[in-house]
């Protein structure tokens, strides 16, 4: 699956009020190995990383944490965030 030209999986996230589930686009790494991608940290920043191919990229790619852009890695921590406070608002945990 990881080799020099892959079909990626890359989380694109709805537009539309409600929508939860995301979205998935393929864009094409003809060239993978040494490709920036973005993902988002523990603390909920956004890092950028050149692909080793190493547990660490594909780990983050295996669970969605493996953006294109800033833009969309962006947009998917919004995302996020705004799914754990509407959780923590239901349950009343903060």
């Amino acid at each position: 699956m990881f080799k020099d030209s892959v079909v990626i999986d890359t989380m694109f996230f709805a537009l539309e009020a409600g929508y939860a589930e995301p979205v998935v686009e393929q864009w094409q790494a003809w060239d993978k190995r040494n490709k920036i991608y973005f993902y988002i940290t523990s603390e909920f920043n956004i890092g950028n990383f050149s692909d080793a191919e190493d547990w660490f990229d594909r780990e983050r790619f295996n669970n969605g944490n493996y953006f294109p852009t800033r833009e969309l890695a962006e947009q998917a921590r919004d995302r996020i965030l705004e799914t754990l406070k509407e959780f923590h608002k239901e349950h009343k945990t903060q």
